[in-house]
């Protein structure tokens, strides 16, 4: 078995509906971290957190072919109990925006081998490497929104 550890964080405005995303990947032969913002209007942080979750799965399937990915685990670590839930199939939603992205990212997730886990958010105790990485991928994409907003020209 391959596996790979994704921990994933979403940064969202309510006042602009914009969001971005931050990822940090680790497998045996793998490291990748990653930041961005989304080109598109969002109309919740659930779908920010759906979508950076999204971003580092587009990561894996670029180095994982299809043919391995039934013998490949995802440890997936993330502070959104929303994304959690979309992962282990107990998510309830009643926006119908949110359910076709939901069953999309549980079909692009069907032939993985998944394990979510939540982490708890801004903590202060960063001693576990779970909430170390999770504080990366949070101070990251915070770092994307306020690049857009104050280099960019703000928010559109």
């Amino acid at each position: 078995m391959i596996a790979y550890t994704i921990n994933t964080d979403a940064s969202y405005s309510h006042r602009y509906k914009r969001g971005a995303w931050a990822c940090w990947i680790r497998g045996d032969d793998y490291h990748v971290r990653k930041s961005g913002m989304f080109p598109q209007k969002l109309h919740s942080s659930f779908v920010a957190e759906l979508l950076a979750f999204e971003k580092a799965l587009q990561e894996i399937n670029k180095i994982v072919p299809k043919e391995y990915r039934g013998a490949t685990i995802l440890y997936v670590n993330t502070d959104s109990q929303f994304v959690v839930h979309t992962l282990d199939g107990t998510v309830k939603s009643k926006s119908s925006k949110n359910r076709m992205l939901i069953k999309s990212i549980q079909h692009a997730t069907k032939d993985y081998k998944v394990i979510p886990r939540h982490v708890k958010a801004h903590t202060e105790d960063l001693s576990e490497s779970r909430s170390w990485i999770n504080d990366w991928c949070d101070k990251a994409a915070k770092a994307e929104m306020g690049k857009e907003i104050y280099f960019n020209g703000g928010l559109k």
